[in-house]
């Protein structure tokens, strides 16, 4: 009877392991949880190194640690590491960019609360909302008019396009 009791006991465990497989584990379908920002994309490219390609998706950059913070209640927080501010000049007709961060030493989190439907993610942040969609472990959020570059000598915007945030949950 003891034996019997084992196999079975075997049986159970052994397909309860084979079951679960990395993909489920990986793809996590729960929108809760802790996002690090990975990369952030532009609608146009633009050269914003200065090395002669223009690209459309970089790295974070100044924003490397920055986290997006979802809660079970519908609130969470977003940390941004840096603050960012981009400039243009011209020099010999051509565009040239100048990237200027400043750390952000107090690290404070911006509250912000959110709403869900079956396509996307609604997020309200600093008396704004903006859309966000969830495939898989990645959180794409996009800023209409978030990349803002201005005239080193004017201050006045030269480049002005939406931007979107990518996030992979921790």
């Amino acid at each position: 009877m003891k034996t019997i009791q084992l196999l079975l006991s075997s049986i159970v465990l052994l397909s309860l392991l084979l079951s679960c497989s990395k993909d489920d584990i990986d793809n996590d379908n729960t929108l809760t949880g802790s996002y690090k920002l990975t990369s952030w994309r532009v609608e146009t490219p633009i050269d914003l190194d200065n090395d002669g390609v223009a690209s459309l998706e970089f790295e974070p950059g100044c924003l490397n640690d920055s986290e997006l913070n979802l809660g079970t209640n519908h609130s969470g927080s977003l940390l941004y590491t840096s603050f960012v501010s981009y400039n243009t000049y011209l020099e010999d007709g051509k565009t040239v960019f100048a990237t200027s961060c400043s750390m952000n030493t107090d690290l404070d989190r911006n509250t912000l609360s959110y709403t869900e439907s079956e396509t996307s993610i609604f997020i309200a942040l600093n008396g704004n909302t903006y859309s966000a969609v969830k495939n898989g472990n990645t959180l794409l959020m996009h800023i209409p008019n978030g990349f803002i570059a201005t005239d080193v000598d004017t201050s006045e915007t030269t480049i002005e396009q939406d931007v979107t945030y990518v996030f992979n949950k921790q």
